[in-house]
């Protein structure tokens, strides 16, 4: 069974970025271009790993992972890791990540070392 990951975000270019990375790493990915996508894909499948951008229209990054922690309480399943990608890297973004429920930050411009010390943990922890 593959490792899936959802990539979410706004900019085509970041989405295919990480779809690259993340397929380098044998995953395989889904993409979202925003947090409505996100949660409504979220609803019907599950994912081992969410990579969240943070500033998005329609439904940002936090508000998407608000609503994916509410549900997952509600369905009383299993809690997703996500993590927020974004180049933001300030104390207050760290601070709302964690608050919203994130489970970690990742600081564009995300790499495939940073990505393979994400993901290769988690794998193994499915195994």
């Amino acid at each position: 069974m593959a490792f899936k990951v959802l990539i979410v975000d706004d900019i085509e270019v970041n989405r295919l970025v990480l779809q690259f990375i993340v397929e380098q790493l044998s995953c395989e990915s889904h993409l979202a271009e925003n947090g409505q996508q996100a949660f409504e894909l979220f609803q019907n499948q599950a994912f081992d790993l969410i990579l969240m951008d943070i500033h998005m229209p329609i439904c940002d990054g936090i508000e998407a992972t608000q609503k994916i922690r509410s549900f997952e309480t509600h369905r009383q399943s299993l809690r997703t890791k996500i993590y927020a990608v974004t180049a933001d890297n300030t104390w207050v973004i760290k601070q709302t990540t964690t608050e919203a429920g994130f489970d970690g930050l990742l600081i564009k411009p995300v790499t495939l070392d940073t990505m393979r010390d994400i993901v290769k943990p988690l794998t193994e922890q499915a195994t």
